[in-house]
């Protein structure tokens, strides 16, 4: 077997042990690109016809719109540094909202929702 044909076979037993690209990429130390590439192309085939329902354009369920921080494309990584996710942090760690992710259609969302009961995470998110 050639070098591509054993990434190949790991990243396929990797994915099927943990059904996450992420997963897939960090434990085999490769971006998701590559990672997507070989599942689309083996495991996949029909991957890009495959997304979830979108519920209101991309913006989650109705009700949930008003506790929205953040959302994505899918496939992209958060900006972790933007004043909306950074502040969403700050309220988690002070423990006065929960943080939570939603998908609509190829979108995620992050969600921060007050709690009723404040209980505090001191330094949840240092080494993030």
């Amino acid at each position: 077997m050639t070098a591509e044909e054993l990434l190949r076979q790991d990243v396929i037993e990797e994915y099927k042990r943990t059904r996450s690209y992420f997963k897939v990429a960090s434990r085999l130390d490769m971006t998701m690109e590559k990672v997507r590439s070989i599942l689309t192309d083996v495991v996949l085939p029909n991957a890009s016809q495959r997304v979830r329902p979108t519920i209101n354009q991309g913006r989650g369920r109705p009700e949930m719109e008003k506790y929205i921080v953040a959302r994505k494309k899918a496939d992209a990584a958060w900006e972790n540094l933007s004043f909306e996710i950074v502040d969403a942090r700050q309220k988690y760690m002070k423990g006065t909202h929960e943080l939570a992710t939603g998908y609509d259609g190829e979108y995620s969302i992050l969600y921060a929702i007050p709690r009723t009961v404040v209980q505090p995470r001191p330094g949840y998110f240092a080494n993030a």
